[in-house]
């Protein structure tokens, strides 16, 4: 049996609506676009499928109907006896960081993931070889004996502790970019090819469209910031120092002046900024006071002769630029 990750896709599904609850995503995904995506190929969603019971496994977690450790548990029984099933975990676990509104559900999407990269080493629990394309730069195949850990993606990771690609993806996604492992599971789960804040713009150009874009934006930050909050989730080396995307944000919503091609799309990313302020101020405070980080300055925050650096000044400065620019667009932090 070999495994080989996905080509890519070329159809671009369509945004989901704001705020939907964890429940109500689940559903739309058997009974809305996806079964017109698989025009009447149930085999691709039957009941009881991998796919299915991933799902539902999400849909208990978000909900809180099961245990983070418990959705963990089950999920990596599922990938170990067909790997492949991981790449479709990637899929629905960014996608839901993206579309689901409400706050506790991302809070269980950041606890699930911790219990799942602190499982044991997984191992080919099928009673066949497995072989794995494209392991590392290389690309090399390698075949998986049943009882050997399972390697897989860039690097040759290990599940579960390495969470192959997902760190990837996620700072792929975050920089309008995708990753190309994860392209078929975007065509079950909804993923937006070239996904950056201001793609979902690109061919959606109406006032709706733009409040739709700035909702998914707002989840897919709040969800970073709730993931660079979490005490545990920063004892996972592929999950630690979340907060460093914070800055980006930050810089990208806060430091570009209206005439340039940023500033034009200031809207769309306040709410993002607001996020990070509200739920993750003290952990910006102290990247800020380290000084370490750094990042290019927009037009604004140059002209007062601000360099690279994220430091207490220019800390100073998007908090000084978040209370003007929250009090025009009615957010506040």
């Amino acid at each position: 049996m070999t495994y080989s990750p996905p080509g890519p896709i070329q159809k671009i599904i369509e945004p989901w609506p704001e705020a939907h609850m964890a429940s109500d995503w689940v559903q739309a995904q058997e009974e809305g676009w996806l079964g017109r995506l698989l025009e009447g190929d149930s085999r691709a969603m039957e009941k009881e499928s991998t796919l299915w019971q991933l799902y539902h496994i999400f849909e208990d977690t978000m909900t809180r109907k099961a245990s983070a450790k418990d959705s963990a548990s089950k999920t990596a029984s599922l990938v170990s006896s067909e790997p492949k099933a991981w790449y479709d975990v990637i899929g629905i676990y960014v996608t839901s960081a993206e579309k689901i509104a409400d706050e506790d559900a991302l809070k269980a999407l950041v606890d699930y993931i911790v219990e799942l990269a602190s499982l044991p080493d997984a191992t080919n629990e099928s009673h066949e070889t497995v072989v794995i394309d494209h392991i590392g730069h290389a690309g090399a195949s390698v075949p998986i004996e049943p009882g050997e850990p399972l390697v897989m993606g860039y690097g040759g990771k290990r599940l579960w502790r390495d969470l192959p690609d997902l760190s990837m993806e996620i700072t792929e996604r975050f920089q309008g970019k995708r990753c190309p492992q994860c392209a078929l599971t975007a065509l079950f789960v909804g993923l937006l090819v070239n996904i950056g804040p201001e793609q979902y713009l690109s061919d959606t150009p109406s006032p709706a469209d733009l409040e739709t874009a700035k909702t998914l934006w707002k989840n897919f930050n709040t969800f970073l910031a709730l993931s660079a909050t979490s005490s545990r989730a920063q004892t996972i080396p592929v999950l630690a120092d979340g907060i460093r995307m914070a800055r980006m944000t930050l810089v990208t919503a806060l430091e570009h002046s209206p005439n340039t091609r940023r500033g034009k799309k200031t809207d769309l990313h306040i709410p993002a900024a607001e996020a990070w302020f509200r739920i993750a101020g003290d952990e910006i405070e102290k990247l800020c006071e380290a000084g370490a980080e750094t990042l290019p300055p927009g037009d604004l925050w140059a002209s007062q002769k601000g360099g690279d650096v994220c430091d207490s000044a220019r800390l100073e400065f998007w908090k000084r630029r978040m209370s003007e620019l929250g009090a025009k667009y009615g957010e506040s932090a």
